[in-house]
């Protein structure tokens, strides 16, 4: 039996594992902290202000899944920016912020990695000429 589009992922494609998504998005917003919850209510409640048909269960889902794996602490640096930047009043969505989130933690984790193969390197020798 094929499945719609509804009951897919927007991002991965993958298929939910209810119709009732509340209980999930419940227990992910659980595993963050709670100015991370605080922070993604406000922004929903921005993009739904501006929006025509309010957001749907699966696209917060689908946010939600796709920044998992990021620190949080940069997940709420990049809400912060999003906030303050007014992205949602021009019509940039949870994809955006998830763009935003997903590169600022990318970028920390490039600078630690470099930090730490730079530790133990000596400076290089200068030669006066």
């Amino acid at each position: 039996m094929p499945v719609s589009k509804k009951d897919r992922c927007p991002t991965c494609g993958s298929v939910y594992k209810g119709k009732n998504l509340e209980k999930q998005i419940k227990s992910m917003r659980l595993s963050h902290s709670v100015e991370y919850g605080k922070l993604l209510d406000h922004i929903i409640w921005k993009i739904n202000s501006v929006r025509t048909k309010p957001l749907a269960d699966r696209e917060i889902l689908g946010f939600l899944t796709s920044v998992n794996d990021c620190d949080d602490e940069m997940a709420v640096i990049s809400m912060n920016n999003y906030i303050e930047k007014k992205y949602a009043i021009s019509g940039k969505g949870l994809p955006y912020l998830a763009s935003m989130v997903f590169n600022s933690s990318v970028n920390k984790k490039s600078r630690q990695d470099y930090e730490f193969k730079s530790l133990d390197r000596l400076p290089p020798r200068i030669d006066e000429a």
